[in-house]
């Protein structure tokens, strides 16, 4: 697991490891993510908070919202339920 999860590539705000994306959240918390596609059909997001030992899975058949690539129904379930748990 921990090879799995080494990162591989950095970008601006987030490492990709294989298959997984890890970022740092604003109060410093590590998150390792993953999503399967994000277009109508099925889908999911991975989340997990290993320091605060949360892991989030959310499992949808919502694409995008309003035509919002950003804005998808797991992304949108998954980031309340984020603030819910972490604060």
């Amino acid at each position: 697991l921990r090879e799995m999860w080494e990162p591989r590539h950095e970008l601006s705000s987030t490492s990709i490891a294989c298959g997984w994306y890890i970022s740092i959240t604003e109060e410093g918390w590590t998150e390792i993510w993953t999503r399967g596609t994000e277009d109508w059909g099925h889908n999911a997001v991975l989340r997990w908070f290993p320091e605060r030992n949360i892991l989030i899975i959310v499992i949808s058949n919502s694409g995008e919202i309003d035509g919002d690539k950003s804005k998808t129904g797991n992304r949108v379930i998954s980031d309340k339920l984020v603030r819910l748990l972490l604060d």
